[in-house]
């Protein structure tokens, strides 16, 4: 199965070297529109359709590594919850966040809505670049943490209700043909 196949084909099975074949392509892809973020080139609506429309790949390419292993794509929603957690954890650990909360309140209890405001543009100017950074970490460390775990999932070596195994299945100690494969 090429890339193309890997990344917007949801049916089917793929071994753990096409998994992260696909994997480095979608990261490669996020890591871009970050940089993209950090220079300042504002992708507006664009860049969040795009951000939103990666999970279709996403979805695709870890559903067909978990049908390997014999196992319901949904289950792919509990490494959405995992990358989720990692990505709100990692917010905590940006540089200054703790002030900022405290002199947030400050002003949000004064209820002067100029001051808030200038305070949020300040914030956001002063650590875009450090949240972008923060930002491709958090991807980095859930995209090498979640893949792991579902790389390392057993293959099922027989073929499974998510169709035959990637290289066909195992007969008598050889290798079967694609006519023995749909028989």
């Amino acid at each position: 199965m090429g890339i193309m196949g890997v990344l917007f084909n949801p049916n089917g099975r793929i071994q753990a070297n096409q998994f992260w074949q696909g994997i480095i392509v979608l990261v490669g892809f996020q890591i871009v529109l970050q940089v993209l973020a950090v220079l300042g080139i504002n992708l507006g609506v664009l860049g969040t359709i795009i951000g939103l429309g990666i999970f279709y790949p996403y979805l695709c390419v870890y559903g067909k590594r978990l049908h390997d292993s014999n196992k319901t794509a949904w289950m792919f929603l509990l490494f959405v919850l995992g990358y989720i957690i990692i990505t709100i954890a990692s917010f905590f650990f940006t540089p200054g966040i703790g002030e900022f909360f405290e002199q947030y309140m400050a002003v949000a209890q004064e209820g002067d809505q100029q001051a808030l405001e200038a305070l949020l543009t300040q914030y956001t100017e002063e650590l875009g670049s450090t949240m972008a950074i923060i930002g491709i970490v958090s991807l980095l460390v859930s995209n090498l943490v979640l893949g792991f775990l579902v790389a390392r999932m057993f293959s099922d070596p027989n073929t499974n209700k998510y169709g035959p195994p990637v290289g066909g299945e195992v007969m008598g100690g050889g290798q079967a043909s694609d006519d023995d494969i749909f028989t």
